[in-house]
């Protein structure tokens, strides 16, 4: 929750400006229904109603009790919303910035006109490579001399020309 008196649009460029400064860059920027699907619509709803909210932090995500702060501020009715998708390339991080006003009549009345930021930062790191481990033919051999048989779990195969030179693949006397 922002405070008092400051527009989706102002919180929206105070981000960017932060972004910015830290030598980050602006990827994409959508107001209201140029966001896509119902631009009032919070990420409370469904059905046939979608919206930019609800895609980003669907209802089943909001862990928050009905009534609460959390919850009233995510999931009332939302005009004004502004959108900002940014890098910040030294960090190697991603930051989605999405800014609205508070429109509730009923149990969320104090928060009506209020601004509103939700903001995911997404840091990436490299995967572990662990999943690819090259078989030699020389150790399904040794395998095949010993035991009878050998084991590929997870086998990837590839196109033939991404392949190397061919191997001789035997079958030993026995083996079933």
């Amino acid at each position: 929750m922002i405070p008092e008196n400051r527009s989706p649009l102002e919180v929206l460029r105070n981000y960017q400006d932060e972004v910015k400064a830290k030598g980050g860059k602006i990827l994409f920027e959508c107001k209201e229904a140029e966001c896509g699907g119902n631009p009032r619509q919070s990420s409370e709803g469904g059905g046939g109603d979608m919206s930019l909210a609800l895609s980003l932090n669907p209802d089943e995500r909001i862990t928050d009790p009905n009534f609460s702060n959390g919850k009233c501020a995510q999931a009332s009715s939302i005009p004004g919303q502004r959108y900002t998708a940014a890098e910040l390339p030294d960090s190697g991080a991603h930051v989605s910035v999405l800014t609205y006003t508070v429109r509730d009549n009923l149990y969320c009345k104090a928060f009506n006109n209020r601004t509103v930021a939700v903001v995911d930062i997404i840091e990436s790191k490299a995967r572990e490579q662990k999943m690819m481990v090259a078989v030699q033919a020389s150790d399904m051999a040794k395998a095949i001399s010993s035991t009878g048989r050998v084991s590929l779990y997870g086998t990837y195969f590839v196109s033939p020309a991404d392949r190397g030179p061919p191997c001789t693949i035997f079958r030993k006397s026995g083996f079933t």
